[in-house]
């Protein structure tokens, strides 16, 4: 539920997911549903992705699920969005510079319009 996710995982008991918001990633992590050092290979940790949702609070992670029912059973997390239709003026800019920052070891990275995305493989 945390994860918004509904419907059935996809072959392989993989589920993504989206806009995850700092809040909700703290509970997943006090829970235990995901490991703070977690990372999808060259991504932030989770605890990182936790602390830049913090601290840029119009930032979104996404992911993936892996069902309890695989001995893998994990939530991974491999994308940063920032939508900057929805953010004022005078921060799109320090946000853009943050998630080009953030995304510089990222395998796809977006920093132009206003869609923001840093994705990691």
């Amino acid at each position: 539920m945390l994860l918004g996710i509904s419907g059935q995982p996809s072959s392989g008991g993989i589920s993504r997911f989206a806009g995850l918001d700092a809040k909700r990633l703290g509970v997943l992590l006090d829970e235990g549903f995901a490991d703070p050092e977690g990372a999808q290979n060259e991504s932030p940790t989770i605890a990182e992705f936790h602390a830049l949702l913090l601290n840029l609070p119009e930032a979104r992670a996404g992911g993936y699920a892996v069902s309890e029912d695989r001995p893998d059973y994990r939530v991974s997390l491999d994308e940063l969005v920032v939508d900057l239709t929805h953010v004022i003026p005078s921060r799109r800019e320090t946000l853009r510079e943050a998630v080009a920052r953030i995304g510089a070891s990222a395998d796809e990275l977006e920093t132009a319009g206003d869609t923001l995305r840093a994705w990691w493989d």
